[in-house]
């Protein structure tokens, strides 16, 4: 056990393994596996153990890592935060927090250590911390850019403030810096967003139970098996910091609902008099996706009641609006975010469906959910593999439908998307990032088109690709007069 776990934390900081590495790689499933391994005899691993290896294990947290990586580095360090608190917080915590250039992700990782540590153990005698030093490394965490970091800060300064101040007092009566501590208190205690936040910070941490995720019946029954047979959390349990994040979300919500509602004045200007503002100022309009995000009840209730027929790939969308004849194919896009990004640019054009490669994967995957902000929930997915002849079967499907198959893709007959007016009833098919279309695909299609471009890469996103031909899709069908406009 010994040998295994010294093994474990040094792998992580050589060379090769502090390397970034894509999701699903084979260095990403190394990590994964190793700090998986980690929890697990995380159980086992005595304070000599842990006081060895400190120097490497703070090394190996100061790496960025891929979420589902990380979750499980966080797991570890607060197991170990637990067991083995003034070692942790003297060797990993502490250090880690004097440093002003840490990287936002691994900032939050330790200060998430840092609450779970602080909400379990600050009223154990045995932590026997001087928290002048923790107030000293926490408060410059105050002035990050990263609202999700300044938040954590809020909520260990709301626990070890009044604390210090009792020390304070207790030893030297009043001193220069006692009354811009006590009004900080006074701040963080009674501010209404404030008070939210902590409840929320507080319940969450209550209830994260580190013991049993680490372990192996836990990370059984938290996680899922994805395509490429790895493990990983499930989204409800990726990490603490998407949880805080989206406490913070709600609640900021809650704050434009309760402060900056429109005056009812502002609802009843006459035409007239909208029009002269118009012409004299240009007004932005923004759509609070985060609100329709947390708020779904406050959708109409026929929109509600189409959703299942929006779902299931009808001819109307939920707002009753007929979709436009285009499938967007898919099936070759490996990356979440580019998938996600066409689910949003295709709800947005109210295409007819999009084809994906694999649909537990868009509905398991925090990413896709947080990039494609509720598109999925109106937009019709179907689920074509492109391993084996599902694709070939499905594009001979869709031609003997009446559907025309355009592919994006330079060959040596493809047609500039500027010169060819792209036909109503079509399937347009993406290629895979750098490798494009397999042949036994292009043979399928009837046309491919290529996006006219003027610098030196020559090389676009797969997800830009298919938002450029689909918008000029719609123009076309609005010039056409086969689609009208909403503006």
């Amino acid at each position: 056990m010994d040998a295994l776990f010294f093994r474990l934390i040094e792998l992580n900081v050589t060379p090769e393994w502090q390397k970034q590495h894509m999701l699903n790689s084979n260095g990403f499933g190394k990590k994964l596996r190793s700090w998986q391994a980690l929890c697990i005899v995380s159980a086992h691993v005595t304070k000599s153990q842990l006081t060895t290896l400190l120097p490497k294990l703070k090394a190996a947290f100061a790496v960025p890592q891929l979420p589902s990586v990380r979750y499980y580095m966080e797991l570890f360090g607060m197991r170990m935060a637990i067991k083995y608190s003034r070692e942790i917080c003297s060797g990993l915590l502490l250090p880690m927090l004097c440093d002003s250039n840490l990287m936002p992700q691994v900032g939050a990782s330790v200060l998430i250590v840092s609450a779970y540590l602080v909400h379990h153990k600050l009223d154990d005698i045995d932590l026997d911390v001087d928290y002048g030093e923790l107030l000293e490394t926490m408060l410059p965490w105050l002035n990050s850019s990263h609202g999700h970091t300044r938040v954590l800060t809020q909520y260990l300064l709301a626990k070890v403030l009044p604390r210090h101040i009792h020390q304070l007092q207790y030893s030297s009566g009043n001193t220069p810096g006692l009354r811009f501590l006590e009004g900080t208190v006074r701040y963080l205690s009674n501010n209404k967003e404030c008070k939210r936040m902590m409840r929320r910070q507080a319940r969450q941490l209550e209830d994260f139970r580190p013991d049993y995720e680490s372990s192996l019946l836990g990370m059984l029954c938290s996680g899922f098996i994805n395509e490429f047979g790895e493990l990983l959390p499930r989204d409800e349990s990726l990490r603490f910091s998407e949880q805080l994040k989206t406490a913070m979300n709600e609640l900021y919500a809650q704050y434009q609902i309760e402060n900056f509602a429109p005056a009812p004045s502002q609802s009843n200007t006459s035409t007239s008099e909208t029009g002269t503002a118009r012409g004299a100022h240009t007004v932005q309009r923004k759509i609070d996706t985060m609100t329709m995000l947390l708020q779904d009840s406050a959708l109409p209730t026929a929109m509600r009641a189409n959703f299942d027929a929006a779902q299931r790939g009808g001819t109307l969308n939920a707002r009753q609006r007929l979709r436009q004849p285009i499938i967007m194919c898919a099936s070759l896009v490996d990356k979440i975010p580019n998938l996600a990004g066409l689910a949003r640019t295709c709800e947005i054009f109210n295409a007819q469906k999009l084809i994906v490669p694999n649909l537990r994967a868009t509905e398991q995957d925090v990413t896709f959910a947080t990039v494609s902000a509720t598109a999925h929930k109106w937009m019709p997915l179907e689920e074509v593999r492109p391993q084996g002849d599902d694709l070939r079967e499905a594009l001979l499907r869709w031609k003997s439908e009446g559907y025309t198959i355009v592919a994006v893709e330079q060959t040596g007959s493809s047609v500039s998307l500027a010169k060819y007016m792209l036909p109503r009833k079509m399937v347009l098919v993406l290629g895979r990032e750098k490798e494009g279309i397999s042949v036994d695909i292009l043979q399928l299609v009837d046309v491919c088109v290529e996006i006219p471009q003027f610098g030196l890469v020559r090389s676009l996103n797969v997800h830009v690709s298919g938002a450029l031909v689909l918008w000029e899709y719609t123009q076309q069908q609005l010039k056409s007069g086969a689609l009208e406009s909403t503006l």
